[in-house]
């Protein structure tokens, strides 16, 4: 069974894979790059090891208000976080829970949604880390 963690951006609740994540830190304001890819919010310090910061808000086209939102930071492929609204638990999938003929699938970007996960009566969007790394390359 997969474990996924839950975070929001708006009022929508999305997952990612929990065994892609690293930590997830309180927000701090990113130093800007110039030039950067468009989803891109800048830099962060984390106790020495600097993480390229992509913009979940921009990626999932909601705003992110910064007081009180989070970055979830991943170890793969080099140091990259993402920023979310807030993270809020980790949920384990299965595969009851795992929606294969939803519609949805038929009508957004396929290569940013992994799945899409049933949690009692949720509809919760499951993300691909892959994608999401891919903006920078």
């Amino acid at each position: 069974m997969d474990q996924v963690i839950i975070f929001r951006v708006g009022s929508q609740n999305y997952a990612l894979d929990l065994k892609s994540v690293n930590s997830i830190i309180d927000y701090v304001k990113p130093v800007p790059v110039p030039n950067g890819s468009e989803y891109m919010s800048g830099l962060i310090n984390v106790r020495g090891d600097i993480y390229f910061i992509i913009d979940g808000g921009g990626i999932l086209e909601s705003p992110i208000k910064n007081d009180e939102s989070k970055f979830i930071l991943f170890d793969i492929e080099g140091k990259i976080g993402m920023h979310v609204q807030d993270t809020s638990n980790v949920l384990t999938i299965t595969e009851d829970m795992i929606q294969t003929d939803n519609e949805l699938l038929q009508v957004v970007n396929q290569e940013i949604i992994e799945r899409v996960i049933n949690h009692e009566g949720e509809i919760i969007i499951e993300l691909s880390v892959k994608h999401i790394l891919n903006l920078f390359k």
